[in-house]
């Protein structure tokens, strides 16, 4: 499998048109499976309810396509740290 470097995939995805742009299944497929290779994710999780309510949500918000990138954390400590403040 090839591995696919952040900024090319990113370019492939947004190319450097404007924030709106059309899913690209391939993209998303390479992009999952790589997530899920690379973080020793089992296949299984495709199923979980709440991985599929994840991405529900996220292909209905209306955001700038920096939104998410914004929010998403950059640590496990503040997974955690939101783990502990939710449960």
């Amino acid at each position: 499998m090839e591995v696919a470097t952040g900024p090319s995939i990113i370019q492939q995805a947004f190319g450097n048109s404007t924030p709106k742009i059309q899913f690209n299944s391939d993209v998303f497929k390479q992009l999952l499976v790589q997530w899920m290779v690379f973080s020793n994710i089992s296949f299984r999780q495709v199923e979980e309810t709440s991985f599929r309510l994840l991405l529900s949500y996220l292909t209905s918000v209306s955001a700038s396509y920096t939104a998410i990138p914004r929010c998403l954390p950059r640590s496990g400590n503040t997974v955690r740290t939101w783990t502990m403040q939710i449960y």
